[in-house]
């Protein structure tokens, strides 16, 4: 009985550890590799290229109400707090990234989304 559980047991032994090996297919299919060095003076760019990542964007704010204001990206960074006097107008430039089409502006707990036109941004409350 012992010799047929030992017989078993090695069997078993065996199967497991050749079961773990596996072949190096990475081996097999890996291409020759290709020397492609390049440097910023092999880069072609054309000549109207703008090289900015960031806008100056002017914004004109006109509130009824004095109140605290957040210049925001859409995902809530904020450019710029700003203190509001209410019936007269708010001037100031903020630098954002180029990328962005429109700024969040909370005023008196309410968020507004405003479009970039230009340069340009406009809200009268």
């Amino acid at each position: 009985m012992r010799m047929i559980l030992y017989f078993f047991a090695t069997a078993l032994l065996f199967s497991t550890i050749s079961a773990c090996q596996k072949p190096d297919i990475l081996q097999q299919d890996k291409p020759e590799a290709v020397e492609t060095t390049r440097t910023m003076n092999d880069l072609i760019v054309g000549e109207n290229f703008d090289w900015k990542t960031t806008k100056d964007v002017y914004v004109t704010l006109k509130l009824s109400n004095t109140a605290t204001v957040y210049l925001n990206s859409i995902k809530g960074e904020t450019f710029q707090k700003a203190f509001v006097r209410g019936d007269s107008e708010y001037l100031s430039k903020i630098t954002i990234p180029a990328y962005m089409h429109k700024i969040e502006i909370i005023h008196s707990g309410t968020k507004t989304e405003v479009p970039i036109i230009g340069n340009k941004v406009q809200l009268s409350i």
